[in-house]
């Protein structure tokens, strides 16, 4: 628009100065004209006239001559005046048309302004609401956890004052219990209590024993089965491998057949002997690109012979020269997007660089985690199949499962025991609680249920023949006692039958036994 400017000033003071230069030849020529009537009333011979009206002629054409060149130029600046008018009329339309469209714009920048404002003030109000809200379920978390813990503390306590009372009973039944005056009896007692224990012994031993030959024999079926399956496996792999060369072979042959264009694969991978996993795709795209040629060529001479070329290359490109040209819709996605796993729609506040960062990587070690799930669960499943092909040898301990339940025996001679903690060992069968920390077999020597301990609240399990010596002291005392009562055929009153289904073994050393009971009775 300035450029259009300064090009009109200027050619306004061109034609200025060319209407100055006209008025100035104007007047030189009436200068020289009244020159001329002076010069024919002074020079009065013929020849002088004639030779002055010739050079003055001659100057009147030369000046017309300028004349006409000036004005053609000067005719020619105001048809570029004009033009250059009329390109200004139509810039000042234009320039008109741009405000009436930066106006229209500005407003609606305007109303979208407003509109964020009260968005973003929406927005702010949402999360002070979901802060406190927030900060409300924390303090009732909070709460419902510092009453978990007080109830925890209490229930602790109770057991507590349960299991004194409970030890308190033991003490008070063992002080009233009258001492045996037959020294014969006590001896009987003694002798019996030692043969007990020396079998309870050797039963541990051969049980370990036979334990111990189990685990080697189940961990050499599981090699067994873990070497037939890699074996499998590496068959497998060898004829997917062999498949695989072959499909590559096959796809040289047709790429070589096919006449397909061999510089790209030179230039991407350079002169190879043999083709690589990873440029399978490349070559099968190249010879998708040579077959789509040469079905086109064949489409076209196939179409060349019933129609003029045009027609035969918009039949070979699906067109006709009546329809126009087909356009491409354009795909639109989908809306009913399913949402990520661990996605969660946060439309309170807009979220920053940082939170955005967070969310995708909470994504990331999610997708991990079940990938990871996927694993485990196939692995446990792996190790249930490898425990069902392994099941088959657990008939061998059937006679040790019904031991346990025969009457008189020594598996079932200690069942109706309290459950106050024994002399110098403990050795519980069947399947281990949780609490106690010890790797143990769930498929041998049958189905137990292990309950928790009245005096500690702890679980008395363990794994299969394992032989827990305790210290001696007032827990030695009461379980040598204990089996002093069970030889007499007295009742325990440590708790009820349901609590102590666990067979329990207080063995060890048999010469300990014999001292604590010994001790007892003093």
């Amino acid at each position: 628009m300035g450029r259009l400017l300064r090009g009109r000033a200027q050619v306004q003071a061109e034609v200025e100065e060319l209407q100055e230069q006209s008025r100035a030849l104007d007047q030189q020529i009436q200068e020289w004209e009244a020159r001329i009537v002076t010069q024919t009333k002074v020079a009065m011979a013929p020849g002088f006239t004639l030779d002055q009206k010739v050079k003055i002629r001659r100057r009147i054409k030369i000046l017309e001559d300028q004349l006409d060149r000036v004005t053609c130029h000067f005719d020619v600046q105001l048809v570029r005046n004009a033009a250059l008018r009329e390109e200004l009329d139509l810039l000042r339309i234009e320039r008109n048309r741009y405000l009436n469209v930066d106006r229209k714009l500005k407003k609606e920048m305007h109303l979208l302004r407003q509109m964020v404002s009260a968005l973003i003030a929406s927005s702010t109000s949402a999360y002070a609401v979901r802060e406190e809200a927030k900060a409300k379920m924390g303090m009732l978390r909070e709460r419902a956890e510092k009453e978990v813990a007080q109830s925890d503390t209490e229930a602790q306590i109770l057991l507590r004052q349960v299991s004194h009372l409970e030890q308190l009973h033991r003490f008070l039944k063992l002080k009233n219990n009258e001492r045996q005056p037959d020294p014969a009896i006590l001896q009987e007692q003694e002798q019996r209590v030692e043969e007990r224990n020396f079998a309870e012994f050797n039963f541990i031993n051969e049980q370990n024993s036979e334990v111990h030959y189990l685990r080697e024999e189940i961990q050499e079926q599981r090699v067994d089965v873990v070497r037939a399956e890699a074996e499998q496996i590496e068959a497998q792999s060898q004829s997917l491998r062999d498949l695989l060369e072959k499909l590559k072979a096959d796809i040289q042959l047709l790429f070589t057949k096919a006449g397909c264009d061999s510089r790209i694969i030179d230039d991407l991978l350079g002169v190879r002997t043999h083709t690589r996993d990873r440029d399978v795709g490349l070559f099968l795209g190249i010879i998708e690109k040579r077959l789509v040629e040469l079905l086109m060529v064949q489409a076209f001479l196939d179409t060349k012979n019933q129609a003029s070329p045009a027609d035969a290359a918009l039949l070979v490109l699906g067109q006709s020269r009546e329809e126009p040209a087909k356009k491409m819709d354009t795909l639109q996605p989908p809306d009913n997007l399913e949402d990520p796993p661990g996605f969660v729609a946060t439309d309170s506040y807009p979220m920053s660089r940082e939170e955005l960062l967070q969310l995708v990587v909470k994504l990331v070690k999610l997708r991990e985690l079940a990938q990871e799930q996927n694993r485990k669960e196939l692995s446990e499943a792996m190790r249930k199949l490898d425990s069902a092909r392994g099941s088959g040898t657990g008939s061998v301990l059937g006679s040790t499962r019904k031991a346990s339940g025969m009457r008189g025996s020594i598996l079932s001679h200690k069942s109706s025991k309290s459950r106050g903690p024994s002399s110098a060992g403990r050795v519980t069968f069947g399947i281990p609680s949780s609490g106690t920390g010890r790797v143990s077999r769930p498929d041998t020597f049958g189905h137990h249920s292990g309950t928790a301990s009245g005096a500690h609240g702890s679980s008395l399990t363990s794994s299969v023949g394992h032989v827990t010596p305790s210290p001696g002291g007032s827990g030695g005392h009461q379980g040598s006692t204990s089996y002093v009562e069970s030889s007499r055929g007295q009742e325990s009153f440590g708790g009820d039958p349901e609590r102590t289904t666990e067979s329990e073994l207080s063995g060890g050393p048999a010469s300990s036994a014999p001292k604590d009971s010994s001790q007892g009775y003093d």
